[in-house]
């Protein structure tokens, strides 16, 4: 059985305060990192029912034993892509004073491309959407299209003020339905709605995004990050893998379709 006494009384409160998951289980996979220190990871077995019921009853929550259990499966943990996603979620929000944490460089060149190089060297390149859509509500005005009305132009505008918003949360397919609308007047695109993962496989989200593809590459653009990023980027920082991560998959065509049938009933 395991001995309990080897996690301290920091981490069982640490387990009680903290609220949010991936923080409990990043504790869990650091301190069995600690406790093991002298077996080579990955050599040691899962927790077994009755270790993992011990460790519970002693106060510690179910994520910080997933951690530990990956740690000794040994697993490795999304850290760097955690390091990604803080630093995209804060530039987006306009809190700049949090990148320097763990940004080393920030560049924006004159396609309004973002690239944020952290300090452990990994950098990713990604646009503000909201932007980006406002972009193209211009230029397809000034093409004449004669979808781009002012209602249009007005739906636009409000979509660009909500991706930009702190409330963007817990919305991502009503919020991506009307940009697919939007966007089927120029380029094909497709909602998707599958598995993103947090800081290790343990950790699943249901989510959904819009995919198209310009000039011969693939883009993803997703409403509660507020960004358009290269899809390859996209999926390497969510964790996905497409053959098993996505449930679903519909053309902006048929959206687009569904949302002029409503409106004629």
């Amino acid at each position: 059985m395991i001995d309990t006494q080897k996690y301290n009384q920091d981490f069982i409160k640490f387990c009680k305060e903290v609220n949010e998951p991936s923080l409990r289980l990043k504790k869990g996979y650091d301190s069995a990192k600690k406790t093991y220190s002298d077996i080579e990871q990955g050599s040691s077995q899962p927790l077994s029912n009755a270790d993992r019921c011990k460790l519970i009853e002693s106060g510690l929550s179910k994520e910080f034993c997933d951690g530990v259990d990956l740690y000794l499966a040994g697993k490795d943990l999304y850290i760097i892509q955690d390091e990604v996603y803080d630093a995209i979620w804060n530039y987006t929000l306009g809190k700049k004073e949090n990148l320097k944490k763990c940004v080393k460089e920030l560049k924006i060149d004159k396609f309004e491309w973002i690239h944020i190089t952290l300090k452990n060297d990994k950098t990713i390149s990604f646009r503000m959407a909201s932007n980006f859509l406002r972009k193209c509500a211009y230029y397809l005005r000034e093409l004449g299209y004669e979808a781009m009305n002012n209602e249009f132009e007005d739906e636009i505008n409000k979509i660009g003020e909500n991706l930009e918003s702190e409330k963007r949360e817990g919305s991502c397919h009503s919020s991506i339905i009307p940009i697919s609308i939007f966007l089927d007047i120029h380029f094909s695109n497709s909602v998707v709605t599958g598995y993103i993962k947090g800081l290790s496989e343990s950790i699943k989200y249901i989510h959904s995004w819009l995919e198209f593809t310009y000039e011969g590459k693939e883009y993803v653009i997703d409403s509660t990050l507020n960004i358009l990023m290269l899809k390859d980027e996209y999926y390497w920082l969510n964790n996905i893998q497409e053959k098993v991560d996505i449930l679903s998959r519909v053309s902006g065509e048929n959206i687009r379709q569904d949302n002029r049938n409503s409106r004629n009933t």
